[in-house]
């Protein structure tokens, strides 16, 4: 939907070097289409509780409805990964020590291996 979630406070937003009145209590708001606005009231309040000081909000929607596929393609090995590198002539080569499991050690042409 192009919506952008933003947090708004009309008083402080940060402690002012110190607890000064009135306290930080910043709110959750919409700007429909995530188009530029002139003022404050051009947003749709979602939660502005003075309890509280919302901050960082964030959509809960799904993964398809953010990207448009159901779940993200699974990530190669590390291991095929960085041997694709080689491959491509990215990377010079990979260096395995015994017992270091999936953990890849790069080492530049300069030192060569033995």
């Amino acid at each position: 939907d192009n919506h952008l979630l933003t947090v708004y406070t009309p008083g402080p937003a940060n402690h002012q070097n110190g607890l000064k009145k009135p306290a930080i209590d910043g709110g959750i708001y919409l700007i429909k289409d995530g188009e530029p606005i002139d003022e404050p009231a051009q947003m749709r309040l979602i939660k502005n509780d003075p309890r509280y000081n919302e901050q960082f909000p964030r959509a809960v929607v799904s993964y398809q409805r953010v990207y448009g596929v159901k779940e993200p393609v699974a990530i190669q090995p590390l291991l095929l990964c960085d041997q694709l590198l080689v491959d491509m002539g990215l990377l010079d080569h990979i260096i395995l020590r015994p017992g270091d499991g999936l953990d890849v050690f790069y080492q530049k042409a300069e030192d060569p291996v033995d």
